[in-house]
């Protein structure tokens, strides 16, 4: 047969194999496979070694045709999956895996989850010798990302041949939906250390904001028409207030005085006074009764 005959044939072949049942060989089989090509290069000396070239060739296609014979099938084998529905954000999750051998052989497996894009299986594969009619069951832990639906459609199995020249790979569909919620029960943990007053535990920090309603003084304005309650500043809104009310009184009072000095109030010796605002023009002090009930009238002396 013409050479360049074999070299076109041979890859349609492992192609079509690849496609059909998700067969590949091994670097074993490809490193028997260089060894007549590296033989060939004597041909350069003499054609004496043709006839054992050929033969080689025969020997190693009839053994790797006699070992992809030996590959399990599909039917001899059975998986299952086990796992809960719900799942905390960022906590392991377990999943238990069961793998079924119905051969009267042993078989040596590679088991490997479907796990999702989001999630991490640690560990993300397991290498399995099954004896004849048995089964093996593992167990792993699932950890997601982010919060969501995931579904879980596969298990994966990768299978070796006898003489392991040949690989097969087998997909059983095992479908799981799996729900990822926040973790409720770090909320807990995190609601028990604020009421303790031990949230630096978990890096939280107090942090004031200027204007937010802190009693910082001379900071932020005061309360405008319009403005929400999260941002007045209550300590200038009270004190803007009080020095306007304070400024009334002490103009009110300024000029009654001048009027009138009789409409003035006398306390007795048992009200006590204190100072409330100076005026700038005639220099009074305004005093206001704080000890008498009865006493409810403001004294302005002059000086």
């Amino acid at each position: 047969m013409n050479p360049l005959v074999l070299l076109i044939l041979i890859p349609l072949a492992l192609a079509a194999l690849a496609w059909a049942w998700q067969i590949y060989p091994r670097r074993f089989l490809v490193l028997w496979a260089l060894l007549p090509a590296v033989m060939s290069l004597g041909l350069i000396v003499g054609s004496r070694i043709v006839p054992w070239l050929i033969a080689f060739d025969v020997l190693l296609g009839g053994v790797a045709l006699l070992d992809l014979s030996t590959l399990p099938r599909r039917k001899h084998f059975a998986v299952q999956r086990e796992t809960g529905r719900i799942a905390s954000l960022r906590k392991p999750h377990p999943v238990k895996l069961t793998v079924s051998n119905r051969s009267r052989r042993p078989l040596e497996v590679a088991l490997r989850d479907d796990a999702p894009q989001d999630c991490e299986a640690i560990p993300e594969q397991f290498r399995l010798r099954l004896p004849p009619q048995s089964r093996s069951t593992v167990s792993y832990q699932i950890a997601a990302s982010r919060r969501g639906a995931f579904r879980m459609e596969a298990v994966h199995l990768r299978l070796a041949s006898r003489l392991k020249l040949w690989q097969r790979y087998l997909s059983f569909p095992a479908e799981s939906l799996l729900h990822v919620y926040p973790d409720m029960r770090q909320m807990t943990e995190y609601a028990l250390l604020a009421r303790t007053n031990r949230l630096s535990m978990l890096g939280v920090r107090r942090a004031r904001r200027i204007g937010c309603g802190h009693p910082l003084p001379n900071r932020g304005k005061g309360r405008w028409t319009g403005s929400s309650m999260p941002h007045v500043c209550v300590p200038t809104s009270v004190r803007r207030h009080r020095s306007s009310g304070a400024s009334r009184i002490s103009t009110r009072n300024a000029s009654s005085a001048r009027s009138d000095p009789n409409r003035l109030h006398r306390p007795d010796a048992r009200c006590s006074t204190r100072p409330v605002k100076r005026c700038r023009r005639r220099a009074a002090v305004v005093r206001k009764c704080t000890t008498n009930a009865r006493c409810t009238g403001s004294v302005a002396e002059g000086s």
